[in-house]
């Protein structure tokens, strides 16, 4: 048996199959996220080469919309493309991760201090609050590890959109490719994913206060933790190349749910075009 039907029998035994398109999704797009859920997952091993023939098969879909969607991963970083044979999912090394998550302080520091010295006239207040409804919805995925990212996405992509700082959020958009390559290494407890709800909440609340050294603060503090306990993690996703995940906690659903939609939504309208930043169009 070659190692791509081994691949798909594991695949479909853990309950992706083919996909459902919806109106407001390009089968594109949930291919796409299909990819994204099973790097997290850590259903495709890193270094193996996968062709779009196999794919296409295990989606059910044509390979046109399964190139466009590697086009768009291998934009981010997050799959290597090797012309006539296939792809396979990047290995990042430690000083890859290390500089993500500098990049990542960076930008979304200036992006809350940006925000917050913007709203302290309290023009913005309501708009802030808003955030409290993606928390919410946060808190409902907190024991459903691909949901909780998405929705984690979505917090700090609106963050830059209130900011009105396109550039920034078009690169913030960019970056935030790599979480799923990182996947339970970054929110693999649930005693992390509660602890990420309260860094965020803190953050929303300092902006509320008008304390822009308290909100940037807490914006870093946020990004240094999670830095650190993915930095602590040994890399290669938890294993070695060409050994096979057990890791059954998350079981793959459909890529066409709101979930998966929102924050992708907020990658779109952040990059613009496929050339400016993370979002398929």
């Amino acid at each position: 048996m070659s190692a791509e039907s081994t691949a798909l029998e594991a695949l479909l035994a853990a309950g992706l199959g083919p996909l459902v398109t919806t109106r407001s999704d390009t089968l594109t797009q949930q291919v796409y996220r299909a990819l994204r859920l099973a790097m997290f997952k850590g259903q495709l091993d890193p270094g193996r080469l996968y062709s779009e023939n196999w794919t296409a098969q295990i989606l059910d879909a044509s390979r046109t919309p399964v190139r466009e969607a590697l086009r768009q991963l291998e934009f981010e970083g997050l799959v290597e493309i090797i012309p006539q044979r296939g792809f396979r999912l990047r290995i990042l090394s430690a000083g890859e991760v290390r500089e993500f998550y500098t990049l990542r302080e960076m930008l979304e520091s200036y992006v809350v201090t940006s925000l917050c010295e913007t709203a302290t006239d309290g023009s913005l207040d309501s708009s802030i609050g808003s955030l409290h409804r993606i928390l919410e919805r946060q808190r409902d995925c907190v024991n459903d590890p691909p949901d909780f990212v998405a929705w984690d996405e979505e917090f700090h992509l609106a963050v830059a959109a209130l900011a009105n700082l396109p550039r920034a959020a078009r690169m913030i958009a960019s970056l935030r490719g790599i979480l799923w390559l990182l996947g339970t290494r970054i929110i693999g407890n649930h005693e992390r994913r509660e602890a990420v709800l309260e860094e965020h909440s803190r953050i929303v609340e300092a902006l509320l206060a008008h304390d822009c050294a308290a909100s940037t603060a807490a914006m870093k503090a946020h990004i240094r933790e999670t830095a650190r306990l993915a930095m602590a993690t040994p890399l290669g996703y938890e294993r070695q190349v060409g050994s096979r995940r057990t890791d059954t906690a998350v079981d793959w659903t459909a890529p066409s749910t709101v979930r998966g939609r929102t924050a992708n939504d907020r990658r779109e309208r952040a990059s613009g075009n496929r050339g400016q930043g993370g979002g398929l169009q």
